[in-house]
């Protein structure tokens, strides 16, 4: 009896420390992306000029966010391609529809397990 008592015990410290927060769980772990899609919409009747203006914003934004977390371009960022005309990453980038007030900006990143620091203080 002492034995099933001990075990059973052991069992509802356990259960309970995991129900309880003290030890964390995670069934399946959520891997880091190593692509980022920013999608701009503008207003319709913008000019092709002002949807490349905030293209080239947003990828400026990408390299200025990169200096503050004290990293270097080529340590993340494999590839940034700026569109004008399509979205990218999307159902909507593959279509043959263009207009002038949707862009879009890809970035590829360096694959998780060659990172240096996480991804996350660049985001």
């Amino acid at each position: 009896y002492v034995t099933v008592s001990i075990a059973v015990s052991i069992f509802m410290i356990s259960v309970g420390s995991v129900l309880g927060g003290h030890v964390g769980y995670q069934f399946f772990p959520s891997p880091e992306a190593n692509t980022v899609f920013a999608n701009i919409r503008m207003l319709p009747g913008s000019t092709h000029e002002e949807t490349r203006s905030a293209v080239l914003e947003v990828e400026r934004a990408l390299y200025e966010g990169l200096e503050r977390a004290g990293e270097q371009p080529t340590d993340l960022v494999v590839m940034s391609l700026g569109r004008v005309g399509s979205l990218g990453g999307s159902k909507d980038s593959i279509s043959s529809v263009a207009s002038d007030n949707l862009g879009g900006v890809v970035v590829e990143l360096v694959s998780p397990s060659f990172e240096t620091s996480s991804l996350l203080k660049l985001l």
